[in-house]
């Protein structure tokens, strides 16, 4: 592994309660990446009781790897993580990813041959080789609506992912697998920690108007499974889900859509619910998410905006 002097590129973990998929994602950059690419691992663990720190430092002792006495969410341990990285670039990455090639040094090279800072984001498939979704336009209304309501879902069935064979400047990319200059942080400032999702479009939002370019790289792969520590806790998932999008609106929105989207939240939620009592006979597991669903909606009436761990 690489000594600690002049790292060139952090990459960056945070964990929870998924220990098989990070080895197997850390297994995927030591394959693929060049050696003569300096870098380091650091590995945030949100308090995993799936046994992640004992097998992670039996496997790989060179990792930085640290273990919170709680979980402290996504977003401060990523904080956590840029500060205490060596790197010049930044590269994040979900634990259910996995590099099928060196996408570091196609990254590395291509960003380190512009002068202004850029944020990056490689092609994202899943495991049968379907594109996903990985980068989107700055969330409005109208689609944040749709979204919550589930109708875009339906709607994107119809609509067929663009093969993009050279780099696209977008408006956000995907959390998952974000590669940038280490200075932007600096520049921007942190993750918002009152975000648990859509902590990444609001990063690329205030990166934008500094003037940094937000670019799909299309020339990169790799699989992403997909909301691997969200199933293990469906209450959370779907609250923090929520919320986020409420305080996105209070961040970048004017005071009436705040108000639209909380009202279109607290009518829809009811109605999502009944839904999926209806289905659950047939869908057992769609109990869960009926009650995750309540949870959030008993939130919303009580007005309690905070993260939920």
């Amino acid at each position: 592994m690489n000594d600690q002097k002049n790292i060139e590129v952090s990459i960056i973990f945070i964990s929870y309660n998924v220990k098989e998929y990070l080895i197997k994602s850390i297994e995927s950059i030591l394959a693929h990446t060049n050696k003569n690419i300096k870098y380091e691992i650091i590995v945030i663990d949100n308090s995993s009781i799936d046994n992640t720190e004992k097998e992670l430092k039996e496997k790989y002792p060179f990792i930085n790897f640290i273990q919170n006495l709680e979980n402290i969410g996504f977003t401060k341990a990523m904080n956590q993580a840029i500060i205490m990285s060596k790197g010049k670039y930044i590269f994040q990455l979900n634990p259910d990813t996995k590099l099928l090639e060196d996408s570091i040094s196609k990254m590395h090279n291509f960003i380190s041959k512009h002068d202004k800072p850029i944020i990056l984001g490689p092609k994202i498939i899943n495991e049968l080789g379907k594109i996903q979704k990985s980068y989107w336009a700055t969330p409005t209304l109208l689609s944040t609506m749709l979204n919550i309501s589930n109708i875009q879902f339906i709607i994107n069935l119809f609509k067929e992912n663009k093969n993009f064979v050279e780099p696209k400047k977008v408006d956000a990319i995907s959390g998952a697998a974000m590669f940038y200059q280490a200075s932007i942080f600096k520049k921007i400032g942190p993750f918002n920690e009152d975000l648990f999702w859509d902590e990444d479009i609001d990063f690329c939002l205030r990166a934008e108007k500094k003037g940094y370019k937000i670019i799909f790289f299309p020339q990169t792969k790799l699989i992403h499974r997909g909301g691997k520590s969200a199933d293990t806790n469906q209450k959370v998932a779907i609250s923090n889900q929520v919320l986020s999008k409420i305080k996105f609106f209070q961040i970048h929105h004017s005071k009436i859509s705040q108000i639209i989207i909380k009202s279109f939240c607290v009518a829809i939620i009811p109605l999502k619910i009944i839904l999926l009592l209806l289905i659950s006979p047939f869908k057992p597991r769609l109990l869960k998410k009926a009650f995750a669903y309540f949870f959030t909606w008993r939130l919303l009436i009580k007005k309690k905006y905070h993260i939920q761990l």
